[in-house]
């Protein structure tokens, strides 16, 4: 029998092999001689770089221009590919730096202080009222179509307090009910309609509407009554953010369904408003740092940690379907699906108004910013929902 001569730095990769074997030793010996020509490889690359500065992969020649050229005419050049949720969690992006936008389905380069998406220039192109027409449709972007308290144009960076839109079905928001004089704050300058600043991409919408106030809160809002829509369907696509992260208190909202009269609750049950948790909830849970919506009286912000939206200054694109006939709640957060519930009878849903920048006791609001609203009384095909999805998310996530 043949003994086997191996180098101990071989013995590592042979815990299956029997020694006196000669089947075994070159399995063995196999496996190291590959990993030394791994390391060999490896060893020349980082020379090769030293002296020259320069790496090709797939040639032994890069262009004198290019500190790295990959050739191949069979493979690709595949980067990182985030969600716009995991893209918004990098820190400090280097100019130039290059991801793959799973929710946009698209490239995107760091530039100057935004993210500039390839695709976004289509796919802002089409109106979302001409993909389906809505029930109601909102936004801040024309100003021919808007008109503030007794029909006069609206005017970028002034307060107001009603707002009209005829974009899609013509709804009017009114402030109402209690005024913020006890925290001497005028009733007049809760509500600022916002040009956005120039530094983001040609694509990016430029307006949207603003709560100002930071330390009241309460009992101010913009509401509008629509026809209730009960018994029925209905998908809602609502972009929107608190623009001072950590300034929102306890339960503040910036949009809910319910139909509000002081003194009383009803309704809480069949309602549903977006914000933030509460700080009494465990960090693992949908509390005060993450967004989320409040159905009746429980929390949804995403079925598990690594799903949930941290509130970051960023506007979100929170879209929601109620299904009636199984009472089933459906959330995505910027065309990520987040969570779905099927609720219990007494949540069954019902939207009996559109109110802006409160939580559905008019108890708690934050500073806010309210950019688009569209409402239908279907639920949306799935290839609709992601082109509206989409059409949003590069409208606003660069604002």
């Amino acid at each position: 029998m043949q003994k086997c001569r191996l180098s101990i730095h071989a013995i590592p990769y042979m815990k299956a092999c029997i020694l006196w074997n000669n089947n075994s030793c070159r399995f063995a010996s196999n496996i190291f001689y590959r990993k030394m020509k791994h390391i060999l490889q490896l060893a020349l690359s980082i020379m090769f770089l030293n002296t020259s500065a320069q790496v090709g992969i797939g040639t032994i020649a890069p262009h004198p221009s290019a500190v790295l050229e990959v050739e191949s005419t069979t493979l690709g050049f595949l980067p990182p590919r985030l969600s716009e949720n995991e893209k918004n969690s990098i820190q400090n992006p280097a100019e130039g730096l290059i991801i793959y936008n799973t929710s946009l389905n698209c490239l995107e380069v760091y530039k100057a202080s935004f993210w500039y998406n390839f695709c976004c220039v289509e796919k802002t192109t089409t109106s979302i009222n001409s993909l389906v027409a809505p029930l109601v449709h909102v936004n801040f972007e024309d100003l021919n179509l808007l008109k503030v308290n007794n029909g006069s144009v609206a005017q970028v960076n002034s307060f107001i307090n009603q707002i009209e839109s005829n974009e899609g079905n013509s709804v009017v928001f009114d402030e109402i009910h209690n005024n913020e004089a006890g925290f001497n704050t005028a009733q007049d300058t809760l509500f600022k309609l916002i040009d956005n600043p120039n530094g983001t991409p040609q694509y990016s919408s430029r307006r949207h509407l603003r709560r100002t106030v930071v330390n009241s809160g309460r009992k101010n809002f913009l509401e509008s009554d629509i026809t209730d829509i009960e018994n029925s369907d209905f998908e809602l696509f609502v972009v929107l953010r608190f623009n001072e992260p950590g300034a929102q208190q306890d339960y503040a909202s910036v949009f809910h369904t319910r139909k509000f009269t002081p003194g009383n609750f009803n309704g809480i049950d069949a309602s549903f408003q977006i914000g933030t948790g509460h700080s009494l909830i465990p960090a693992t849970g949908c509390n005060n740092t993450f967004y989320g919506i409040r159905i009746g009286h429980q929390m949804v912000c995403g079925d598990s940690q690594e799903k949930r939206v941290a509130i970051d200054g960023k506007f979100h694109i929170f879209n929601i379907t109620y299904q009636n006939s199984t009472k089933t709640f459906t959330l995505r957060i910027d065309n990520e699906l987040k969570d779905t519930r099927v609720l219990a009878d007494v949540n069954k849903q019902v939207i009996r108004t559109l109110s802006l920048f409160s939580n559905r006791a008019a108890s708690s609001a934050a500073p806010s910013e309210i950019a688009s609203l569209v409402l239908y009384q279907q639920i949306l095909q799935a290839p609709q929902r992601t082109l509206i999805n989409q059409n949003l998310v590069c409208s606003y996530s660069e604002l």
